[in-house]
């Protein structure tokens, strides 16, 4: 997702914590889809010294997760375009 010529670069901060394995795979998954996220949409070919920051902190029970990045985002007055296809769906 990265080519050669584009300097992306994923730093992470945080303190060490226990999950159980569920919740730690989870978060992987958030991790995954938000790092993902920012490598197709907030940076163009041309991007140089782009920085994706994942920080996840424990206090506790209590969590926080922060997936930020510096890229250029969507251009003034460019919304989400509505999709067809399933409007709800039901988990079983």
């Amino acid at each position: 997702m990265i080519s050669d010529n584009r300097s992306i670069s994923i730093k992470f901060s945080g303190k060490g914590g226990a999950s159980i394995s569920r919740n730690a795979e989870s978060i992987g998954f958030i991790v995954t889809e938000l790092v993902i996220n920012s490598l197709k949409h907030a940076f163009n070919e041309t991007t140089k010294d782009g920085e994706i920051n994942v920080a996840y902190d424990v206090s506790g029970t209590d969590w926080q997760l922060a997936v930020a990045d510096n890229g250029s985002g969507k251009p003034d007055g460019v919304f989400a375009q509505p999709k067809t296809g399933l409007s709800a769906f039901r988990l079983i």
